[in-house]
């Protein structure tokens, strides 16, 4: 009856590491697949490696195609969508010059010309919008209006500030020589 020590000195036999038993990749279980009412089941993903330790050979047809259904699949399109018309860049520009204009009628006079420029903008845009079809008719129409209330609110300013300084003109003391 041979028993082995429970201590063996160095350099032993059993000293030796044990060889590593080699690595073995299992394929992992493919999930269940729980089909939703009214989508297409599709199959789990393919396991990431196979036993040897290399990538599956490419499927052209995983993921699967799309499903005209109008579900989709991986990657699907949605639906097409209709293009609308072009907005006139002109009635844009109408729009916004003549919003700046309003501000700019505390400067003197400038929201005058800067409002006749968002009309008079307005209305070739009104025209080149009949002639190509294109969008932006409100737009230009916004600064059409808005364009000559800035110049009718400027001009009134103007003219104010004239009638002003005229006044104060004429009524400051005339000017004696000695």
């Amino acid at each position: 009856m041979s028993e082995e020590p429970a201590w063996s000195p160095p350099g032993s036999a059993s000293d030796k590491p044990s060889e590593p038993e080699p690595a073995t990749l299992t394929p992992a279980a493919p999930a269940p697949a729980y089909p939703v009412p009214g989508y297409p089941a599709y199959p789990a993903y393919p396991p990431p490696y196979d036993a040897s330790g290399h990538p599956p050979p490419y499927n052209p047809t995983y993921p699967p195609p799309y499903d005209p259904s109008g579900y989709g699949g991986y990657g699907a399109a949605g639906p097409a969508y209709p293009v609308g018309r072009r907005t006139n860049p002109m009635a844009i520009a109408s729009m916004t010059t003549s919003i700046v204009a309003l501000p700019l009628l505390t400067c003197y006079g400038l929201g005058l010309v800067v409002g006749v420029v968002g009309a008079v903008l307005g209305h070739i845009s009104k025209r080149q919008i009949r002639e190509r079809g294109e969008a932006g008719d409100g737009m230009a129409l916004a600064g059409i209006i808005m364009g000559w209330i800035g110049a009718a609110l400027g001009l009134l300013g103007v003219a104010g500030l004239v009638v002003l300084i005229v006044a104060l003109a004429r009524s400051a003391p005339a000017a004696t020589t000695y």
